[in-house]
C-alpha cells in the first residue's frame, strides 16, 4: 500500500520573489525544511500545506534533485539502505513543476489549505541508477572488478508474477549484488506566485522505485 505524504505546517515566508526562487538556489523558509521520510519513484503522494497561503491563493509543487557534490544535502542524515547508504555524486537537476490536472486544488481552499496529489516521476534524473536491465549503479572499476549497488527498496507492480519479483543482477553476481543501499535526495517545494513570496519546503529521501511490467517485458 502506497504511503501518503500528509503535512500541515505553520506560517512561512520567503525573502525573495517566487518568480526567481528557483533560479540559483532553493527557496528557504523561515523554518528548516521538513524531512518527509522515505519514498520510491512511482509512488503516489498527497501533499497538504496549511497556514502558509491565503484562501484562493495559487501555488505549485516543484521537484528538484539537489547536488550531492558537497555531500548529502538533506537536513536529515541518510536513513535508507540495509547495506549502508550510498548515493551518486553529481550536480543538481532542473526543477520540474508537478502540480497539474491531477491536483484536487491549484489554489488554497477557504481555510488556506493547499493540496496536491501526484506520482513521483520514475525517470532516472531523480534516482540516477536507471531501471531494470540497464541499472547504472553497478560500475566496472577495473577489468572484472565491479562496484555493486542496488536499490534500498523495490516495489513490484501487482501484475508481475511472483517468480519474477527479485533483483535480476543476482543472476550474474550472486547475493553480493543485492546490497540494498542506493538512495537519492529530492527537494519538494510548494511556492506561490507573489506579490508576497511564500513557500514550504520538504526533504524526501528516494530509496527505490516501483518495478512495472513494462520495465522488463521486451
Amino acid at each position: 500500500m502506497r504511503r501518503l505524504l500528509y503535512v500541515v505546517i505553520v506560517l512561512a515566508m520567503l525573502a525573495i520573489p517566487a518568480g526567481s526562487a528557483f533560479a540559483q538556489e532553493r527557496p528557504q523558509s523561515a523554518d528548516q525544511p521538513i524531512f518527509a521520510g522515505q519514498f520510491y519513484l512511482g509512488e503516489v503522494v498527497w501533499v497538504s500545506v496549511g497556514g502558509v497561503f491565503d484562501p484562493g491563493e495559487r501555488a505549485d509543487a516543484w521537484l528538484t534533485r539537489p547536488s550531492t557534490i558537497g555531500g548529502w544535502p538533506l537536513i536529515a542524515a541518510p536513513i535508507g539502505g540495509a547495506g549502508g547508504a550510498w548515493w551518486v555524486t553529481m550536480g543538481s537537476s532542473m526543477t520540474r513543476r508537478m502540480s497539474y490536472a491531477e491536483d484536487p486544488n491549484l489554489v488554497a481552499n477557504d481555510w488556506g489549505i493547499w493540496n496536491a496529489i501526484f506520482m513521483l516521476p520514475r525517470d532516472e534524473v531523480w534516482y540516477p541508477c536507471s531501471f531494470p536491465l540497464k541499472w547504472k549503479c553497478n560500475f566496472e572499476i577495473a577489468p572484472g572488478l565491479y562496484e555493486l549497488h542496488s536499490p534500498a527498496l523495490v516495489v513490484y507492480d501487482a501484475s508481475i508474477p511472483a517468480f519474477m519479483q527479485y533483483w535480476p543482477w543476482e543472476d550474474i553476481f550472486g547475493a553480493v549484488a543485492d546490497v540494498q543501499d542506493t538512495i537519492s535526495p529530492m527537494w519538494l517545494d510548494v511556492v506561490n506566485y507573489g506579490p508576497v513570496a511564500k513557500s514550504e519546503a520538504f526533504d524526501l529521501e528516494i530509496v527505490g522505485y516501483e518495478w512495472k511490467w513494462s520495465d522488463i517485458n521486451w
